[in-house]
This record gives C-alpha cells, structure tokens and sequence, in this order.
C-alpha cells in the first residue's frame, strides 16, 4: 500500500529546455524528378495534423471566394430575364459568404452562426455542406459557376479523403464529429509564432507582462513533511500542489460551493452567487453571471463554447461563449474575457443540478436537464420560438444529482438512483439508496460516467459509506419489464470484497453491478482512475478513527486549555485520498490536511477529474475542492519517482526507472543517475557489474574519468574489454596503461588485447610534407587535420609492446 498514514508534502515541479545537437550533413545535387499522383495522395495521408489542418481551410477560403465572384457574375441572369439563374446567384453569394465568414472566424458572427448553423461545426457537417453548394453552382448555368461547381466538389472529396485516410481520423484521436474550428489559428496564434521567432521581441513583451502584473500561480501547501516510518514505506502514487492565482483574493472575501472543468479552463460557483472562470493556474479570466443565492452546479459542454450553472434563487443560467482559439496540443488556449450571451430560466425554487445534454454545441435543438427541491426533473429544449419542458421524472423528493452520457440520463433522488434513456423514452435502472445513509443535505451522492478502453460503460455510485459499479450493455431479451426493476446488495460488504453481479434493465439496454464495495467512512467525491480502479476522497465525521497512525488531538480552547467534560469536543479527522480497485482492495491512501477541514462536511467537498485527448498524452488531473482551498492531484511522473528513489538511496532502482522513460526526464539528467549507480557499484566492490554498466549507459566524455577509476581501484582488467578504440577515442597514455597492466599481471591477455585492437594499415599512412605542421614524425597524420584522423593514428605502438612480451 503506497503511501498510507501519511500527511502529503507538496512536490514542485520544474521545466525542462530539451537541447539537440546539430549535425551536419553534405548532400549532393539531384535533379529534379516528377511526383506520382499516387505519390502526393500519401504525401496528403502523411502529413501532419496542423498542415492538413491549414490545407482545408486554406483550399474552403478559396472556394467561397470563387463562389461569391461566381455568383455574382451569374445575376446578369436576371438582365437576360433568366429569373431561376438570377435566384440560384442569390443563394449560391449567400452560401458563399456564411461559409466564408465560418472559415474566417469572425468574432461578432461566431455565435450567431454557431446558434443557427451547428452542423458546420462537425468535420462530417462541413463536407457535406460543401457538396450541397457545390452542386447549386451548376444551377446557375454560367461557365464559371460550373467552374466554381467542380471546384467546390473536389474539395468536399478532399475532406472526405481525409476524414477517412489521415492517421489521426483513423486511429480514432479525432472524430469525424469533431469542431473542426478547435484547430484553426488565429491572430493571437500568429502572434505567438512570430514571437518564437523573435526572442528579443518576445523577451521585452514578457518583461513588460511581468512589471504589470507580477505573482506566482502555484504556491505550496503549508504542510508539515510526512514522518518517515522506521521500516520504510513503499513509494507514492499521488503528488498534490495547491492552486494559487486569483484564488487568494477571490477565498479571502467568498467561498467556493462548486467546481467544474474543462481542458482549457476551471469554473467555480461561489456561496455570495458568483460564477467566474479561471484558467488552470488559478489566473482570474471573467465572471460570468451572478446569482442571488448559492452557485450549487455547474456544467460544461465538450466544445467549452457552452456553460449552464444553476442556483438556490430558483434560476438556471446557460451562457454561449465566443469561441477560444486553441493550439492543437492545448498547451495554450486564448478565451475571450467578454461577450457572449446569457439566458436565465427561472424555476421559482431552489434548483440543485443542471446538466448540458452531450454535444450540446452541435445540435440544433439544444437541450439541458435540471432539478431541485422540487422534486422534478425537467428537460428543457430549446426550440425556433419557444422552449419546450418535459417533467421526465416526479414525486420522491428533492432531486441533487443530474448526469448525463449520451442518451443516458441519471439521477438521483431521496429514493436511490434512477437512469433513463432519452433516445427511447424508456427507464433503464433503479438502484436503491444504501441502507443507514444520512440525509444528503448531510451526505450527497456522486455519480460519474466512465468509458473504459474496451467501450463499455460503467457508472460509479458513491454515495453514504458504499460504492457500487455499474455496468451498462446492449442486450436483445429483456431481463425484466420495461418498469423499474430494482437491485438489493447485501447490507454489509466487507471493503476487500464485491457481491456478485446482478442483471437488470430494459430490453434495449442492460445494467449490472460488477462492484459493491463497503467502507468505515462516508465517500465525499469520487474520480475514475484506470479501468479498474477508483480515487475516493473519504470523510470521517468528528470522533470517528481515522487510518493515519497519527493521534487525534482534542480540541483546544481560545485560552489554550482542552475541553473536558459531558460535552467534549470531538477533533475531526483530516480528510483521505484513497485509491483502490473495484475489488475493493486499497492501492494508496493519503492524508489532505485541507484549510478550514476541521469546521466541514462531507457535503463541504468537491471532487473533478480532467481528462485530457489522447494525442495530448496529458494525464488526468483531480481538482480537489473546499470553501476555502483548491488542491491539484496528479500522477507521479519519471521525475517524481527517481527522486524518490534518489531519496531513499536506491540509485539502482532510481536509473532502472529513468530508462523506462529517457524523454520524460525534466528535473534528472541520465548521466547523473549513471554515475551516482556506479559510484554505488565501486563503493562496494561489485567492479564486474560497474563494467557492465559503463559498456551499456556511459556516455562518451565519461570514459576516461572512469578508467582513471578503474586504475585506482586496480581492476583495469574488468573495464579493458569494454574500453571504447573509437567514439570516443581515449588518449593513447590510457591504452598503453592497460598494455602494461596487462604485461606486468596477464601476458596472454596482453595479447588477446594487442590482437582485439585496431591497428593502422600500411595503406593508411600517408607520405609526410616538409614543413607540414599537421603531421606527426612517423609518417601519420595528426589527430586534428580531419575528423578521420582516428583512421590513421594508432592506438599504441604495436610493435614495441610485442617486442617486449617476446622478450618475456
């Protein structure tokens, strides 16, 4: 168990400037040669991404461009009284121009196009889109609308050739579904890619940003660092940091009720009614909308473009952003800090979720679902004139959490946990709630959609002291009836075992327990982790015993003396991260001493996890989240555990693990770790293995420390076989020191050597020039006159030293 009773110390991390060496390279003329069609159609399919991005906007700018000069060319149409040419001409300019100012980006169009014509807004809905105008360029009957016709057709086929051909399509990275707009650059991108190449520009603009607005934006946690056990304990799993930022002025007046993410930014809800948006850091961007109340909920759709928040003030607000322009590694996104539009749905009573529908940014009659004290849960769709309200579920209390994947919709009420497929208008599964659960004013449940690597869906339940895994899958017989069919786990499961799998669903669509799981405290928020795995932040209540192994102190009075007596004051245990599989089996747990913890609730805490896509090769990130404090969790990366290691002087381990991954390397250097291992392996007298380990990882400039080494601890006889003739080339004193090594203590080794070595060839030597300072006195030319010099000068004189072992 990685980690376990331990108060976490903040790790900091570093940046990592990766150098290369240039090298040169002398390439002859070639004279010019044709390209095969067939050459620059795989040219096309292995180009990369930002390219081909480039190449389809650059090809459907162009292709408006001729259309609109094409349309307007053919309303001379209605000067010939051709009145279908001229009307055809009106629609292709109008066409022309919307899928012009698509392309183009424009800020005071972008929502207004993005509200009425979504389906741009999809690499799939794009193509198609130019077919259908290409094709009304032949309406117009004019020779250069059948011009701007073909042009717009081979155009859609080029798009469908790569949707269905670049590897990136293929490989499932990016979907066919997608916002082709995410990629695109803009002025902000072109500004930062002429600043790379102007580093002197580039440095003046930073030292002016950072005399305007100086500050950190991560800052550390004022933790004490966690107590060594004398046994030794495994290594880590988790590094946590607290976010800084905006966030010590926004904490010092308000405090957080409620956090949600996105890749390019965080939102946070606020008790005064506040709902603001925040890069990752903690850097302030812009508040969004205030409310009266409470901020209980917050949702973002997949695109960030959308973001709904809900209130105890009865009102839902739905905000359409501008679109961010976004680098394709997402290492940088731009948002804008104003516009945008808001919309305020008033409920009249206190609403405790809302959630925007999947793909809420694409489809043209959008969709949220929300509910409250209550006790309805309303889908709200947003038509051409008027919304449309349908109550999809009421009367078993309050509903407190919505979540949506898909078509599936889950919630959940006083009575358990309810899931409902919207595509069919059917009820998939009813859970009960867990038995001795606290109200959840007190303790609320968590729901989260999972979709593991194999395509299965699971939904994690966490809610009281348990922790259920559901399974959903396609099934063709029912199982049951189309009504509710409910499932009852066992009243006690011990924590490292589950109950068995129990069926049960629609006829369309099947759900099973794969996991019920038990603990000793009350499950505060719950994150995926893996495929078979869980993080749970745990919640004991005041007075309840805590896994750490350090004592709970009572608590202390204003005058510094303890409390006694009938009504002693419990102290509430810290709160835990553990990470455990769905057997239930614990993989780490670690203590958070989070500000403010001993005063809060398990209601008080907010879990997020952030996914990343997979081409970013990010890892998740968990958001930990009270009124008062905001703590990051991530995986320990290469650097985290070699400095573990390093700590823990296992400098074997440390480079074993640096190896597994040699470009991730940021804060340790290889050559480092190869040296602090061999200066283990000389110390203890292991110069075989030492050998070993500078023939397979020591880098050329070390060489000669090392046979130095060798030498002083006698045992040139372990390197001698591993000693490099050429790159690096050692100097010839270190050879000749082997050779008499070797003649003093091992004759016929000396000779295996003499005849392992290289030795000059009677046609490498070159005839010496009178006056010639670049060679030598035997005929040889020197080391520095080429760099294949090494060719003709000797490792040692041959001769001499097999004329001394033939005296011996």
């Amino acid at each position: 168990m990685a980690g376990s009773g331990q108060v976490i110390s903040f790790l900091e991390g570093s940046e990592c400037y990766e150098m290369s060496s240039p090298t040169a390279s002398v390439v002859g003329p070639t004279s010019p040669t044709k390209t095969s069609m067939a050459t620059r159609i795989n040219n096309v399919k292995t180009m990369e991404l930002p390219k081909v991005l480039r190449l389809m906007r650059v090809c459907n700018v162009g292709c408006s461009l001729l259309q609109i000069i094409a349309g307007i060319t053919g309303l001379i149409s209605i000067v010939t009284l051709n009145i279908t040419g001229g009307l055809v001409s009106v629609y292709v300019i109008t066409f022309g121009l919307l899928f012009l100012l698509f392309e183009c980006r424009l800020t005071s169009m972008e929502t207004r196009i993005r509200r009425n014509f979504g389906f741009l807004y999809s690499y799939k809905g794009r193509a198609g889109f130019i077919f259908f105008i290409g094709f009304l360029d032949f309406g117009m009957n004019t020779t250069l609308g059948t011009v701007a016709g073909v042009f717009m057709c081979c155009n859609a086929l080029l798009n469908l050739f790569i949707m269905c051909q670049h590897p990136e399509f293929k490989s499932g990275h990016i979907s066919a579904s997608a916002d082709p707009t995410t990629g695109y650059t803009t002025g902000n991108q072109e500004a930062a890619t002429y600043l790379s190449a102007n580093p002197q520009v580039a440095m003046q603009a930073g030292t002016f940003a950072l005399s305007a607005q100086p500050g950190l934006f991560v800052a550390d946690l004022d933790m004490e660092p966690a107590p060594q056990d004398d046994a030794g304990e495994s290594e880590p799993l988790l590094k946590y940091e607290r976010v800084g930022g905006h966030f010590h002025t926004l904490l010092r007046d308000d405090a957080l009720s409620c956090i949600a993410g996105h890749m390019n930014f965080i939102c946070v809800g606020t008790f005064s009614g506040h709902v603001l948006m925040l890069e990752l850091n903690g850097r302030y961007i812009r508040r969004l909308h205030q409310h009266h109340k409470r901020v209980h909920e917050i949702s973002i759709d997949e695109s960030g473009q959308h973001i709904v928040s809900c209130s105890d003030d009865g009102t839902v607000a739905v905000y359409a952003l501008l679109p961010m322009s976004t680098e394709l590694d997402a290492s940088r996104v731009v948002i804008p800090t104003s516009g945008g539009e808001v919309n305020i749905y008033n409920f009249y009573n206190a609403v405790y979720s809302s959630q925007l529908e999947p793909g809420y940014a694409t489809k043209r009659e959008r969709s949220f679902a929300c509910g409250g004290i209550s006790g309805q849960l309303i889908v709200n769709k947003k038509g051409w004139i008027i919304d449309k309200e349908n109550t999809v579920h009421e009367g078993e209390g309050p509903v407190h959490c919505i979540r949506y994947h898909d078509h599936l919709l889950a919630w959940v009420n006083d009575w358990g946990v309810k899931v409902y497929d919207t595509a069919t208008d059917t009820r998939v599964t009813y859970i009960e709630r867990p038995p001795n659960c606290p109200p959840l004013e007190l303790c609320r449940a968590h729901l989260v959609w999972h979709t593991l690597t194999s395509g299965d869906l699971v939904l994690l339940v966490g809610w009281g002291h348990t922790l259920r895994v559901v399974k959903f899958t396609a099934s063709t017989s029912s199982t049951s009836s189309n009504d509710d069919t409910t499932t009852t786990p066992p009243a006690t499961t011990p924590a490292s075992k589950a109950t068995p799998a129990v069926v049960f669903g629609s006829a369309a669509l099947s759900a099973e327990v794969v996991s019920y799981v038990t603990f000793d405290f009350f499950v505060a928020g719950v994150s995926p982790w893996g495929d078979s795995a869980v993080c749970v932040l745990a919640f004991r209540p005041p007075g309840s015993a805590s896994s750490s192994t350090l004592p709970s102190t009572p608590s202390v009075s204003r005058q510094g003396q303890k409390e006694t007596g009938e009504g002693l004051v419990e102290a509430t245990p810290c709160p835990e991260m553990h990470v455990i599989d769905w057997r239930g089996t614990q993989m780490a747990v670690d203590m958070l001493p989070l500000r403010g913890f001993e005063k809060l609730r398990a209601t008080d805490y907010h879990a997020l996890c952030l996914t990343f896509p997979r081409h970013t090769t990010n890892a998740p990130v968990l958001f930990l989240c009270t009124p008062k404090d905001v703590v990051v969790c991530r995986v320990r990366d290469v650097d985290d555990r070699v400095a573990y290691a390093l700590s823990q002087r296992a400098y074997e381990n440390a480079l074993a693990i640096a190896l597994t991954d040699v470009p991730s390397l940021k804060r340790h250097a290889l050559d480092e770790l190869v040296e602090y291992y061999l200066g283990e392996l000389v110390l203890s007298q292991q110069y075989a293995t030492a050998a070993d380990v500078c023939r397979r990882l020591l880098s050329p400039h070390l060489w000669e420390k090392y046979v130095y080494v060798f030498a002083q601890k006698g045992q040139l006889s372990a390197i001698a076989k591993f000693m490099p003739t050429s790159n690096p080339r050692l100097p010839t004193s270190q050879y000749e020191m082997v050779l008499k090594h070797f003649l003093d203590t091992d004759p016929a080794q000396l000779l295996q050597i003499i005849r392992k070595w290289p030795k000059p060839r009677m046609s490498d030597r070159r005839p010496r020039s009178n006056g010639n300072s670049n060679s030598n006195g035997n005929g040889i030319v020197a080391a520095e006159y080429t760099k294949t010099a090494s060719l003709f000068d000797p490792l040692y004189d041959s001769s001499a030293w097999i004329l001394q072992l033939e005296v011996r």
